[in-house]
């Protein structure tokens, strides 16, 4: 089943350092340019103006993709950029442009808002489980002994014959061994590592 791992260290970030760069905005953009349009088509009805949209907000993000600080932040402020686009450009193309009312949008906009926190913890587990499986046959036994039999750092300790202090010892250093690889997963993939519910080794 899935699990939540914990990060204790402070020195492991679990957010990507500061804004965008160019080329992780690019790989943003075109990793989610199939939601973009999907989002933009909803606004516009036609399939020839959401491309010329999309052209446009391609143009603002990569203009402004300094305003982003950080991943995780991208996509509710690329949809606000394509939801202006798609705006002007119906009032633009149409004498008698049929809008949809921004209470319409709005809630547009929160379904979207919950997919995307659905699709970061997908995101996140699939990392974490890639992960894992990199990890040595004792560390995996840890994690196994750990979250899925939900046994206590002294409980895995007298099971394994082992001092506590190491159980400890050996748990943390998988922690930050997940933090550090998972962090780099998503990173390739544009996501971001959430740590909430995170449970500690008791």
């Amino acid at each position: 089943m899935p699990i939540a791992m914990p990060i204790n260290d402070p020195a492991v970030s679990t957010r990507p350092p500061g804004p965008l760069d160019q080329a992780g905005a690019l790989r943003l953009l075109l990793a989610n340019r199939a939601m973009l349009l999907g989002y933009i088509n909803v606004i516009t009805g036609d399939p020839t103006l959401t491309e010329d949209v999309f052209q446009e907000v391609s143009i603002v993000v990569m203009e402004k993709f300094a305003d982003v600080q950080d991943v995780e932040g991208f996509r509710p402020w690329a949809r606000t950029i394509a939801r202006f686009q798609s705006l002007k450009a119906v009032n633009k193309r149409r004498a008698n442009p049929v809008i949809l009312a921004g209470e319409v949008i709005d809630r547009l906009d929160l379904a979207w808002e919950q997919h995307d926190r659905e699709d970061a913890r997908a995101t996140s587990v699939a990392a974490l489980e890639r992960c894992i499986a990199k990890l040595t046959p004792r560390a995996q036994e840890l994690v196994q002994l750990r979250y899925h039999e939900d046994l206590s750092g002294q409980h895995i300790a007298d099971r394994l014959r082992k001092p506590l202090n190491t159980i400890y010892v050996a748990i943390s250093r998988i922690h930050r061994t997940l933090a550090e690889c998972v962090r780099g997963e998503l990173a390739r993939s544009g996501g971001t590592l959430r740590t909430s519910g995170a449970r500690h080794v008791e």
